[in-house]
């Protein structure tokens, strides 16, 4: 799409690519710094972490949720199997795993501006939607992209599908995006979007190239998951059941406004662009990205459930990007034959910029704040990796079962999580976990060491938008029969009341 040089339009156009650029680059260089991080940057991490270790032991990955360990498996395999081949390869650490989210954001980003440039006929314009991606799209003072966590490399293969039949729709092209398609489910179970839109779209061009896509991802996936189900029985409580978690308005509303913040422009840019090109009125490679856009957008829904947070609009953040880019760029060239698109275009162009101007000092100081140290990403107290190293082998050799939160000192030891306390608080409030066999473990003495983040009279008392942190019958049950036994790396120790302890 070639434009007129307009200063009007590229003067703002030329100052917001500057500053996502910073943006983009202070979130990346933060990334890459918390990759090294010895400490979980994230509550799931310890979580993921250790189901993949699970793997690694020849242990299966689901596991039926009444009986100890008590964890969620809660995503569907691919992650969990990238992540246990790396701790094989490469050794203990949370680096290996984050190097894999790494990988795939960068990955992701590339799709966006492949997307965008070939559509704009323009380089610029594919980069300025990386950017913006990358500068927008991961919110919180350690990106998401550098997490151990599954939904990035889910992500990267769903725009991976996107891309392929982009490329072509031939049999081929198709049933190599099915794969991709299917995979991306197959890493997280929400990233439904390219099959979704690619299977869609693809009924527009021929139907049985339709057919073709949606059977490859469908039966990769139908395959997978049912091989998970008949061989452990507790596939779909881990996938399905256990992510049923109830609603917390208050978070909700927390997220809106910060997705209002960072996405909010974007997003009107994005609509305009669907709304008044209407890029949607035949089956083109731009209908496929609109399709893939309204798409993405229904996880989103998923930011209601207790538990929820920025990773639920990533897929969104992708698909915004390239059509919000689209929308400046086809404003730049329709400037150039009336005097109001002119005025209309330079007044998107200067409102985006305005925007980022407000946006960018609030999150510049966010990502200053991560640099230069795992307490502050961490938000703990500072430790040295010695200390905490120590920590972790204090919980390595101790004799019998520990129960700790933050869980990243058990998952470090090569020891399993015994009780993952967020979901099983809120299984237990739903009358779906019974906690009595534990509770008998800690008042019978055999539960040896406890490690909290804070004291535990203060992990008692909270209860974020109303769910309690641990399961009460367990926390009363610890408060009745564990002691405490000083600090260690900034973390609580507590041991069983009595000479024992």
């Amino acid at each position: 799409m070639r434009t007129r040089w307009d200063w009007g339009w590229a003067i703002p156009l030329a100052i917001a690519g500057v500053l996502l650029a910073v943006l983009a680059i202070g979130r990346l260089a933060i990334g890459f710094e918390a990759i090294g991080e010895i400490q979980q940057l994230d509550y799931g991490e310890p979580i993921v972490y250790g189901q993949a270790a699970r793997l690694v032991a020849g242990e299966p990955l689901y596991q039926h949720l009444d009986r100890a360990p008590f964890t969620v498996a809660a995503y569907t395999p691919v992650y969990y199997a990238l992540a246990a081949g790396l701790q094989a390869v490469v050794g203990s650490g949370f680096a290996s795993g984050r190097a894999l989210s790494y990988a795939a954001g960068l990955m992701a980003s590339v799709a966006v501006a492949w997307l965008t440039a070939r559509h704009a006929r323009s380089v610029w314009a594919g980069a300025f939607a990386a950017i913006a991606f990358v500068a927008l799209g991961f919110a919180g003072t350690v990106p998401w992209f550098a997490l151990y966590r599954v939904d990035v490399l889910a992500e990267a293969l769903s725009l991976g599908a996107i891309v392929v039949l982009v490329r072509g729709t031939t049999r081929t092209h198709v049933v190599v995006a099915g794969l991709l398609a299917g995979l991306a489910i197959l890493t997280k179970q929400s990233y439904a979007a390219a099959l979704l839109a690619g299977t869609l779209w693809l009924l527009g061009v021929r139907l049985q190239r339709a057919l073709l896509f949606g059977g490859v991802a469908g039966l990769l996936t139908l395959a997978v998951g049912g091989a998970s189900e008949v061989a452990t029985g507790a596939f779909v409580a881990n996938t399905i059941g256990a992510n049923a978690n109830p609603l917390a308005l208050d978070q909700l509303t927390a997220l809106v406004l910060l997705f209002g913040q960072t996405l909010g422009l974007p997003l009107v840019l994005a609509g305009a662009y669907v709304a008044y090109l209407r890029p949607w009125r035949r089956a083109s490679a731009r209908s496929l990205l609109v399709v893939y856009w309204v798409a993405s957008a229904l996880p989103l829904a998923g930011m209601a459930k207790f538990g929820a947070s920025y990773n639920y609009w990533i897929e969104f953040a992708a698909s915004t990007a390239v059509l919000a880019t689209l929308g400046l760029w086809a404003a730049a060239e329709r400037s150039e034959h009336q005097h109001l698109q002119r005025f209309a275009s330079r007044g998107l162009a200067w409102l985006f910029t305005v925007n980022l101007i407000v946006l960018a000092p609030a999150s510049v100081a966010a990502a200053a704040t991560g640099l230069g140290g795992g307490a502050t990403l961490t938000g703990m107290q500072p430790a040295t990796r010695a200390d905490f190293q120590q920590l972790v082998d204090l919980v390595r050799y101790e004799p019998g079962p520990v129960l700790a939160e933050p869980l990243d000192v058990l998952v470090l030891s090569g020891r399993p999580v015994l009780l993952e306390p967020v979901i099983f608080s809120i299984l237990e409030r739903q009358g779906t976990w019974d906690p009595d066999p534990l509770v008998r473990q800690i008042c019978a003495g055999e539960v040896r060491l406890v490690v909290l983040g804070f004291p535990m009279d203060a992990v008692a008392q909270y209860a974020p938008y109303g769910e309690p942190w641990w399961p009460p019958r367990v926390m009363r049950a610890l408060q009745d029969c564990m002691q405490p036994a000083g600090q260690r790396a900034g973390r609580f120790l507590y041991v069983p009341i009595g000479p024992g302890g």
